[in-house]
């Protein structure tokens, strides 16, 4: 006969795993013990977790679960948290390829070097601009700190262009991370704008500054909608994320926008992926010979073909 104590146990430990499952999922499946304890979790629930396999103990007071995101393991299983651009990969921020994974410690020496499959890269803020480590994922604002204080402009650059054009932050915020970032952050921010519609269109725009070309970004035409550049009056620039060149719908309506534009008398470029990222000062004379020519001037409507 069964007892009347059963269905309660099943009833309460029902309730853990569904709390549990709730948590990871809002931390990326790495949490702490302080977590846990403010999702109701006694010692003794834990203990009986990991037990049953249901957490897995990465260091002292923090736990992982089925399916943790591996750089949240093995940031804290390295004595930190998971900072920078790979932290904000994870808020679906549009970073670089082969960007260093950020460990964020309180101090350095809470290092702790482990195998891992990444290269991890082991990062502390000054105590002045110091932020707790209470979970395992930084929040964006503080991953942006760490990624200017430590990556290259470029780069913190297309993070900020992407998280403002995300509405993840809004200008005011990342302001102010800025101005915690110090000299790093103030030369950042004067080339940060929030109309890059990707990684790559950033990367040209500031192509296009250290080139002192003028230009217009996000420019409506009619019978076309928005370029993503216009130099002068004429010259369009269109630039291909990785995932847009490889839809084939895109391609499809980019050929139409392609024709449009030439019927129209405008010149048109469209760059890819592949020659933005790794081949861009040589592309670029391809565009700086047509600025030479003047062909960027003069009213398309006079000078259709």
């Amino acid at each position: 006969m069964t007892s009347a104590y059963q269905p309660d146990a099943d009833s309460t430990s029902n309730h853990c795993m569904n709390d549990l499952e709730y948590l990871l999922a809002q931390h990326h499946g790495v949490v702490s013990s302080a977590h846990l304890r403010e999702a109701g979790l006694k010692h003794n629930d834990v203990r009986r977790l990991t037990q049953r396999g249901a957490l897995t103990r990465l260091r002292n007071g923090w736990y992982g679960g089925d399916g943790a995101n591996r750089l949240a393991v093995s940031a804290v299983r390295a004595g930190g948290v998971l900072s920078g651009p790979a932290a904000l990969k994870l808020y679906g921020v549009w970073i670089p390829p082969r960007q260093p994974i950020h460990v964020r410690l309180r101090l350095l020496k809470n290092y702790v070097p482990h195998r891992s499959a990444h290269a991890l890269m082991p990062f502390a803020l000054p105590e002045a601009r110091a932020v707790r480590l209470d979970r395992s994922v930084d929040r964006p604002a503080s991953a942006l700190l760490t990624s200017m204080l430590t990556c290259p402009r470029d780069t913190t650059i297309v993070l900020a262009d992407s998280i403002l054009n995300l509405n993840i932050l809004n200008w005011s915020e990342v302001e102010m991370i800025a101005q915690r970032a110090g000299k790093r952050g103030a030369d950042a921010l004067k080339l940060v704008a929030d109309s890059a519609q990707s990684g790559t269109e950033t990367y040209f725009r500031l192509w296009l500054t250290r080139n002192r070309i003028k230009f217009r970004a996000q420019v409506r035409i009619p019978m076309v909608g928005r370029v993503d550049f216009l130099i002068g009056d004429r010259l369009v620039v269109e630039i291909d994320s990785r995932a847009h060149h490889e839809a084939p719908e895109n391609h499809a309506d980019d050929r139409r926008r392609d024709r449009f534009l030439t019927n129209m008398g405008y010149r048109h470029i469209r760059l890819t992926y592949a020659e933005v990222m790794y081949n861009l000062e040589e592309v670029g004379l391809d565009i700086l010979a047509l600025i030479r020519r003047d062909e960027h001037r003069g009213d398309p409507r006079t000078l259709r073909r």
